[in-house]
């Protein structure tokens, strides 16, 4: 049980990584594509700072979460992911 922090670690990491897309792309607006515009929009939205915090999240929260599961059972792990949604 003392590894209790690290899922603790994935589930807030996940949620403040959602929250951080989120916010990423209400400041990118209505997104349209073209396909003279499609690659240079793609670089716009992953280069969003809002946006590429919340991938860098998204990356340590998924290697917290494979340490977890080097640690702990999926059937046990896994429903601590859920928590993620009651604290967004």
């Amino acid at each position: 049980m003392k590894y209790i922090a690290f899922i603790l670690f994935t589930v807030f990491t996940n949620a403040a990584a959602q929250l951080m897309l989120k916010q990423g792309m209400v400041t990118m607006g209505p997104l349209t594509f073209t396909l003279d515009t499609a690659i240079s929009r793609i670089f716009q939205i992953v280069f969003n700072p809002w946006i590429f915090a919340g991938i860098v999240l998204f990356v340590a929260s998924l290697a917290s979460h494979l340490f977890v599961l080097s640690k702990f059972e999926l059937s046990f792990a896994y429903p601590f992911l859920s928590l993620s949604l009651i604290s967004i």
